[in-house]
């Protein structure tokens, strides 16, 4: 079957605007034009694949601002030639096409051309071969001669604006491309020209003045009022619980906008109440934290239906999510955060990625959390979880997403023995991501706990009270304490592990402890901080979670008292619960706001 193609022609440089970026790459209402104009076909459904031709200089900001903006239609950036007919040519030769298939070639600057459009395009296309979008002038034309005097004024009626998209059938328009090539054909603005030339009909679409080409200073100004009436608003009506002291919940209710920005609106379903949400709720952070930070919607860990997909090209209305937490500047506020130019050293590395940025957003740390009845989240900080997987181990994908991300950080040796301290969940997880995901043999890993060590059978278990007297020798240690413990379990782990090791901190303490210097400098050793994970730790994870033997063990760690949680009275008792429990194992909340 014939694929459809649109080939953004974005190789200009700008010079009649004034500026020295590009005008593709300028801003309207805090979005660059070339990135309103692929959203366009990004979101469309007849489009099949999007292919952007670009000056070479620039071909890195695109390729960036396909994976800032989530662009997955692009399948080719190529460099431009030096005319707009060069530019085209080099798409009809750097890609793959069949006879058949359908190309829009259409310019970056017209970011308002519409779905109408771009299907009544494709509709003459197929039964014609060639199709040019035009309006009627609304001006007067006129004909000048060499001597700059007017020659003749053609009747208006007969005359139109040429825009773009202009399709064409591949067959036609790189046979054309063939004979001008061969002839030296050069008197040519666009491909139209040459179709005629090569004796193809063309058929007219019509087209729209909101469809203007962003050529100079004051297309700009046009192009943001033309860009506020059209953009697509709908209002919600949010409910948001957030904890304003201590042990206390308070309702705020408002109406949000949701406006196209690369955000839709998800309905939080599913979520689990964190060590992280019970040290703000029991006040065990500092005074000047707890200032800083509330009032605010706490929870992170969760998953969600996505209740108005704003157009997202992957995501649907109905759709299952997996609500990753940690949203990068860039995407939150790509204005004032380029993609192109990292906020702080540590974006864009191979593990780190948005991790350690100064400026991320991270749901129920500074910024509300998920216990709300509708959240507003970017796009590509969303997931969607395939059939095979349970609701509640989606659920836990935050916690198992920090673990792959500690564990992939260190690249261990497969012979290695491995010891993890900690019998909680945080040191369950990367125990199961270790053996299941990794695949390290169980007798390569060791968990060293105290109370919970029969939940650990499918690794070597061993007492903390023991741990002086073990017959292994680890090259890696994670260490999934944190709290009061932290001390003696890392000078423990220093202990224990051999020269030159690894030890990666994931538990959390609020206060300042010891640690044995001597023996870390004596040894050699690395040691790690770990407890957040990226988007892109969720990606490669999620066929994992797909695994029965890991969904399994998964369930294991799920209380089987789920709370249902409707107001503030049953927010607070499930905060309580879990505050207070004895049993082992993670609370999850079932948000019926």
């Amino acid at each position: 079957m014939p694929k459809v193609y649109a080939i953004v022609l974005a190789g200009g440089v700008g010079n009649r605007m004034g500026v020295g970026l590009p005008k593709q790459f300028l801003t309207v209402n805090k979005r660059p034009i070339i990135v309103k104009t692929l959203e366009v076909f990004q979101k469309n459904n007849l489009i099949d694949h999007i292919i952007v031709v670009s000056h070479a200089e620039y071909i890195d900001r695109i390729e960036k601002y396909r994976s800032a903006y989530n662009l997955n239609k692009i399948v080719r950036v190529i460099p431009g030639g030096e005319t707009r007919k060069d530019s085209s040519y080099n798409a009809l030769v750097g890609f793959q096409y069949n006879d058949d298939d359908i190309l829009l070639f259409h310019d970056a600057v017209r970011p308002f051309v519409d779905d109408r459009i771009i299907e009544e395009t494709i509709e003459v296309v197929q039964k014609i071969g060639a199709a040019d979008v035009c309006v009627p002038t609304t001006d007067t034309i006129v004909v000048k001669d060499s001597k700059e005097f007017i020659s003749d004024i053609p009747d208006r009626k007969d005359l139109m604006n040429g825009q773009t998209p202009q399709g064409f059938k591949y067959g036609i328009i790189k046979a054309a491309h063939d004979k001008a090539r061969e002839e030296n054909f050069t008197n040519a603005t666009d491909d139209v020209k040459l179709v005629l030339n090569n004796g193809n009909d063309v058929n007219i679409v019509n087209g729209s003045y909101n469809n203007i080409k962003i050529t100079n200073a004051e297309d700009l100004v046009l192009a943001g009022a033309i860009d506020k009436n059209t953009g697509y608003i709908k209002a919600f009506d949010v409910k948001n619980f957030q904890l304003v002291s201590p042990g206390s919940f308070k309702l705020k209710e408002e109406t949000k906008e949701l406006v196209t920005d690369n955000f839709i609106a998800v309905r939080p379903t599913l979520t689990s109440v964190c060590q992280a949400d019970l040290r703000y709720f029991a006040g065990k952070r500092s005074r000047e934290t707890l200032k800083k930070k509330l009032p605010m919607a706490l929870l992170h860990e969760g998953i969600g239906i996505v209740e108005e997909d704003n157009g997202a090209a992957h995501l649907s209305n109905g759709d299952r999510v997996i609500i990753i937490p940690n949203i990068p500047a860039c995407i939150y506020d790509p204005e004032t955060y380029n993609p192109l130019v990292s906020s702080c050293s540590f974006c864009g590395t191979d593990y780190l990625y948005e991790n350690h940025c100064k400026f991320v957003r991270f749901l129920s740390s500074g910024f509300d959390g998920l216990s709300q009845n509708m959240v507003f989240h970017p796009v590509s900080c969303l997931l969607k979880i395939p059939d095979p997987v349970p609701n509640e181990v989606a659920c836990m994908s935050e916690l198992l997403t920090v673990s792959y991300n500690a564990v992939k950080r260190i690249e261990m040796k497969r012979n290695s023995h491995i010891a993890i301290f900690g019998d909680g969940p945080v040191g369950y997880f990367t125990a199961l991501i270790i053996r299941y995901v990794f695949n390290f043999p169980e007798d390569h890993i060791h968990l060293i706990g105290l109370d919970n060590l029969d939940k650990f059978d499918f690794i070597h278990t061993l007492h903390f009270s023991d741990v002086e007297k073990a017959e292994f020798s680890p090259d890696y240690i994670f260490e999934c304490v944190g709290g009061d413990a932290s001390q003696d379990v890392i000078n423990a782990a220093i202990n224990l592990i051999n020269p030159v090791g690894k030890i990666v901190l994931m538990g959390v303490s609020e206060n300042k402890i010891a640690l044995n210097t001597r023996d870390i400098l004596e040894k050699g050793l690395t040691i790690l901080g770990s407890s957040r994970s990226s988007r892109f730790d969720y990606v490669e994870l999620i066929s994992h979670l797909k695994n029965p033997i890991l969904q399994e063990k998964v369930l294991r760690l799920i209380l089987p008292n789920k709370f249902v949680v409707s107001d503030e009275k049953t927010l607070h008792a499930a905060f309580e619960y879990a505050l207070n429990k004895k049993e082992w194992g993670k609370v999850l909340l079932k948000m019926d706001f």
